[in-house]
């Protein structure tokens, strides 16, 4: 009988000990928070963020973090860049300074630069994407009509100032997005140029008219070094035969 009566309290001597390590672990994740190496995290007291005795805005490192249960609650975000493609503006037509009418699909590149400034103007992910969406149509409906159709389709991709008209609209983009949203834009970019199909018949025209123009370029300038070379060949044939006679 002692027997059992020993297994019996054994065993609720384990029970006791999981339900105490379940509740230690219960109030251990209640009063504390983690930091990935991947992502930013602010602490929000009734809805406020947390801050220094300057008023900044205090942003908490990698690693474990302690808080108040019900009172604090963790904002976070992640600080890899994400890559965000233009939805309202894909299909925007934009003319060019010789009036050309493209499409351009463009992408940008971003993350959270200042997170303090992001946390009190943006509410979400996707309302910070369509706060940058505006800033990156204006800009680029300022920058591409500066520059002419050649610019950015060129029969040699040496000749094309793609690369450039994509720095113009990221320097503007830039400092706004930053100053304005706590956004950092590190690039942006075309990813397809199309053009409407009122114009896509005569733009072909040009490309081929320009090719045509250059093959004819390079085969007048092969037709002249070929008459060079039959000219310096005769010259010496002839120069030979002189000696030879005399």
């Amino acid at each position: 009988m002692s027997e059992k009566n020993g297994k019996k309290e054994v065993k609720h001597w384990s029970v006791l000990i999981l339900a105490l390590l379940v509740v230690g672990i219960f109030i251990v994740a209640m009063v504390s928070f983690q930091v990935k190496e991947t992502e930013y995290a602010i602490l929000k007291t009734f809805g406020k963020p947390k801050v220094d005795s300057s008023g900044a805005i205090i942003e908490y490192a990698p690693g474990l973090h302690f808080r108040w249960p019900f009172i604090d609650q963790v904002w976070r975000h992640d600080k890899r860049l994400q890559c965000y493609e233009l939805q309202k503006g894909k299909h925007e037509q934009i003319i060019t300074k010789d009036q050309y009418q493209i499409v351009v699909s463009t992408y940008v590149l971003w993350r959270v630069g200042d997170p303090g400034l992001f946390l009190k103007r943006m509410k979400s992910t996707q309302e910070a994407e369509e706060n940058l969406e505006a800033v990156v149509r204006n800009s680029r409906a300022e920058v591409i009509p500066q520059h002419y159709f050649s610019e950015l389709v060129n029969v040699k991709s040496s000749d094309s100032k793609m690369k450039e008209i994509e720095n113009e609209m990221l320097a503007k983009v830039k400092a706004t997005a930053m100053q304005e949203y706590g956004i950092e834009v590190t690039k942006i970019g075309f990813r397809q140029l199309g053009f409407p199909e009122a114009v896509s018949t005569k733009v072909f025209d040009r490309m081929k008219a320009e090719r045509a123009n250059k093959s004819e370029k390079y085969l007048e300038e092969g037709k002249s070094e070929a008459q060079k070379i039959r000219s310096e060949a005769d010259r010496k044939a002839n120069e030979i035969l002189a000696e030879a006679e005399a």
